[in-house]
């Protein structure tokens, strides 16, 4: 297997007081590797995303797009190498501190939305606030919620609403305790070209709005103008 690396430039952005001392980049991963129970074994290579970037990592199905995004949320141990986010080596955390660590500073879109079927899609996005260490903000989530046409959803069950509908929300709930990164995986690659358009408006406008960092994994050729910097699986 056969994989390009890249590199790039740190904006020096940063969105919070709290990250005003730290001037490196967002995320950096360095000599990953997984290795599978039945023997294969990939290398990724090297990332080095600065504050505020989009970065699209593209390949074909089975080039381990889903492998990569799961270690660099923490979700995924590596078989070797390393993963930094805002500085901080996963490697030196607890599981239960990159638990917290990532309900705080990363939002991920699934490929197919998953939320607690028993709360209403507001308090799934209140839930959310209160697992980053926000304070609950109703009014807030319902601003969100209106600026995508959901307010009519906001006091029923995710399962209750249109696939489109759903999916909006998964965006959102994503979005909706500005984290510093956000991780989409796959998502335009079920959808006609108007509705991936208009999913790729909504995460690259809402990314912007709130200087937060997109990275998505894809292997949908449409999208790919939309990213100036792109990494390439084989």
């Amino acid at each position: 297997m056969i994989l390009t690396s890249a590199t790039l430039t740190p904006s020096g952005i940063c969105t919070s007081p709290a990250d005003l001392l730290y001037t490196g980049p967002m995320l950096e991963t360095k000599g990953l590797k997984i290795r599978y129970p039945k023997g294969r074994e990939i290398n990724f290579p090297d990332l080095n995303v600065p504050s505020a970037d989009r970065l699209l990592i593209h390949g074909p199905s089975g080039c381990g797009k889903t492998s990569l995004i799961n270690l660099i949320c923490g979700l995924l141990t590596p078989t070797s190498g390393s993963v930094r986010m805002l500085g901080r080596d996963y490697a030196s955390m607890s599981s239960s501190e990159r638990d917290h660590f990532r309900g705080r500073h990363i939002g991920i879109c699934l490929q197919r939305p998953v939320f607690i079927r028993a709360l209403s899609a507001l308090e799934n996005l209140i839930l959310v606030q209160k697992l980053a260490g926000q304070h609950p903000d109703a009014g807030h989530c319902m601003t969100r919620l209106k600026s995508l046409s959901l307010e009519h959803t906001a006091h029923r069950k995710p399962h209750s609403l249109s696939p489109g509908e759903q999916q909006r929300l998964m965006f959102l709930r994503a979005l909706i305790h500005r984290p510093k990164l956000v991780v989409a995986d796959e998502p335009s690659s079920s959808l006609d070209d108007a509705n991936a358009d208009a999913v790729m408006d909504l995460l690259i406008s809402q990314c912007g709005e709130y200087e937060m960092t997109l990275l998505v994994v894809s292997h949908d050729a449409r999208i790919k103008s939309r990213f100036n910097h792109q990494i390439l699986l084989s």
